[in-house]
């Protein structure tokens, strides 16, 4: 009888998943299986994989002695991993998948004791439904495997923490081990337990006993990874960060990041997209055709709370003006529960042409004389142009004048002194004034006291005269010419020819006016044309000789404005560079341009190609106006309303300040 009992004992523990040590107990029997035991809704004594009531009245714990836990489940030989390694290898080696597919698909012992506990763990992980086949262990094995790593790389996994049972606990049925089911347990835990603590910080939320293996307490799986993906496109001109738009010939590189702000890595199958194009004109986003560089490191995980690249290196493109390059990176999924994010960088490469004057002067905010001597000046006229300012040694290249600048409110970018052969200091040595400058931040000069007023040069002009709509310079004879509505105008002013023009309405110049032949001091030729409107030059007129006047018209508030490019309507639009093209040719000033605004159009060039080596000789600038003597010291021809008397100089001679 002795030997019977002691038998009938040894099969008892067979069929005990998980032993509890609790000092002086006796064996005592579970309660009535109508208990729910775990959040999927399975009752106790249910069979996780078959759906069926396994042996409801086999529910034991055993109470043997105070320092030994005999057997144990789901896993015989428990599970007392230390690292991921151990953990992710006992599984798997308990799992023993067919090795003949990658990911293996089936179990090779699907009615093993271990097999079964290692596929209910990596389910119940995953969060699988019950009734899911044991085989989808197999083959959701290697997710499981990446979920855990990154749970373990995240500081999630704790291998040795002692977790109360909650109640819950699993055992395996009596057939063999086929199958899993949950009981109720309220006992004190006999060993520590390998803790999962959830992702998003709310706890634990998966815990295996270490002695025997069962997973233990209301799971509150799946593990769920935390990862919030954000695309990135850093793009950078010559090296350095856009601060406006590219230049042409200028070095365009882009490189590709995403940026992992969770608490885990992400999923493996992360999907990186860069798709761009290059546009001819302006425009603020990509659209239209893709192309560009293939993200190379994409599918793949991102590691948590860093920023990668996705791209073994940079993409390099030379910048050809007038187009916007873009490129946009698409990342998706981008948390664990799915989404698409994108990220765009447009890089607009633009002519910044520039406009040079030698041997005269620049002013801004002069008002036009209503008494003499008396006007309103412009207290907000500035000049602004683009300036290589003194970086990198520059000297100052691109906007300015040889000589002076004066404006009411700021010079901007505009240097003073260039290719002054004096002392004087470039950028504001010359600038009205320069006591308030900061050439490093483009401030060279500006906020002078006041400027003289700008001569009401219409109110001379003769109440008659014979100006034809479309007029050429060279059939004309010295005199003076007047006309009302738009005129048309363009040719050559001969060597002692002096012309005045005046005209009551637009003028547009769609030929070169130049001053050709060989002249000297006593034939000089002259040419003053004053309009009551607006002037327009042609883009494909490259030089104009003489002193060009546009005034506001009284009675309608209109006119006043000088557009360097533009058709005999108007200027063109500048709202999307439409002018780029047809402006594309220098223009060079023999003379000057006095008007309320002056809109300088003309796109050759670019700022990078300035040097601070520039003179009148050079082809760099966009507008060049040159200024000498003989636009003074030559007088008009006499009007035929006025005295017929003719002027002359008796002397001429230079008084200070010398510029």
């Amino acid at each position: 009888m002795k030997l019977a009992a002691v038998k009938s004992r040894v099969i008892l523990i067979a069929w005990v998943f998980c032993s509890l040590i609790v000092v002086g107990s006796t064996l005592q029997p579970q309660k009535a299986a109508a208990y729910t035991c775990l959040d999927n809704g399975l009752a106790c004594d249910i069979g996780y994989f078959s759906l069926t009531n396994l042996a409801a009245g086999v529910h034991h714990n055993l109470y043997y002695g105070n320092d030994y836990t005999w057997g144990g489940s789901p896993f015989l030989l428990g599970l007392r991993a230390n690292n991921i390694g151990d953990l992710t290898g006992l599984i798997k080696g308990r799992l023993n998948c067919s090795n003949n597919a990658n990911p293996p698909t089936n179990m090779n012992n699907p009615t093993d004791q271990n097999a079964t506990g290692a596929a209910f763990t990596v389910l119940t992980m995953l969060g699988a439904a019950p009734g899911t086949s044991k085989n989808t262990a197999c083959q959701r094995y290697n997710e499981w495997a990446s979920i855990v790593t990154k749970y373990d790389q995240a500081g999630l996994i704790h291998y040795s923490e002692w977790h109360n049972l909650d109640g819950i606990n699993t055992r395996l049925s009596s057939n063999a081990g086929t199958d899993v089911t949950y009981y109720a347990d309220n006992a004190p835990p006999s060993d520590t337990s390998i803790v999962f603590y959830a992702a998003d910080g709310s706890g634990p939320a998966y815990a295996i006993k270490r002695d025997c293996g069962n997973p233990i307490g209301r799971q509150r799986g799946p593990l769920t990874l935390n990862f919030n993906l954000n695309p990135i496109v850093n793009a950078a001109v010559n090296g350095s960060a856009p601060s406006g738009p590219a230049e042409a010939g200028d070095t365009i590189t882009f490189n590709y990041q995403v940026q992992n702000t969770g608490n885990t890595a992400s999923a493996d199958n992360i999907s990186c997209t860069i798709t761009g194009n290059v546009r001819s004109g302006y425009y603020t986003g990509p659209g239209g055709a893709s192309s560009g560089t293939p993200a190379t490191n994409c599918p793949r995980s991102f590691p948590r709370s860093s920023t990668s690249s996705v791209t073994a290196t940079t993409e390099t493109i030379v910048a050809v003006a007038n187009t916007t390059v873009c490129r946009t990176l698409t990342v998706t999924p981008v948390t664990q529960t799915g989404g698409t994010r994108n990220s765009t960088q447009c890089i607009a490469v633009a002519a910044k042409p520039y406009m040079q004057v030698y041997g005269g002067d620049i002013s801004a905010g002069d008002g036009l004389e209503t008494a003499p001597s008396t006007c309103t000046n412009n207290n907000n006229a500035a000049v602004v142009g683009w300036n290589k300012r003194n970086v990198g040694g520059a000297g100052y290249a691109g906007a300015g004048a040889q000589y002076a600048a004066f404006a009411l409110s700021a010079i901007t970018d505009f240097a003073t002194a260039q290719a002054n052969s004096g002392t004087v200091t470039k950028p504001s040595g010359f600038s009205f004034a320069n006591t308030a400058t900061s050439p490093a931040t483009g401030a060279f000069g500006g906020n002078f006291g006041s400027v003289t007023c700008t001569k009401d040069y219409f109110a001379q002009a003769p109440s008659s005269g014979a100006l034809p709509y479309s007029s050429n310079l060279s059939s004309m004879t010295t005199g003076t010419y007047s006309g009302s509505g738009n005129v048309t105008l363009s040719g050559n002013v001969n060597p002692n020819q002096r012309i005045t023009i005046y005209v009551d309405g637009n003028l547009y110049i769609n030929g070169d006016i130049k001053f050709p032949g060989s002249w000297n001091i006593a034939s000089m030729p002259y040419l003053q044309v004053v309009v009551r409107g607006d002037i327009y030059i042609a883009g494909t007129v490259s030089q104009v000789d003489g002193n060009f006047i546009a005034q506001v018209n009284p009675a309608t508030g209109t006119g006043g404005t000088i557009a360097t490019c533009g058709t005999a309507t108007g200027p063109y639009a500048t709202a999307a560079g439409a002018f780029y093209i047809p402006c594309a040719n220098k223009l060079t000033v023999n003379g000057s341009f006095t008007a309320n605004s002056v809109m300088l159009m003309r796109t050759p060039n670019s700022l990078n190609q300035s040097s601070a080596a520039d003179t009148a000789g050079s082809n760099r600038a966009a507008e060049q106006f040159n200024y000498n003597p003989a636009l003074w010291m030559v007088q008009p021809a006499p009007s035929s309303t006025g005295s017929g008397r003719v002027d002359n100089y008796d002397a001429i001679t230079s008084l200070p300040p010398v510029l």
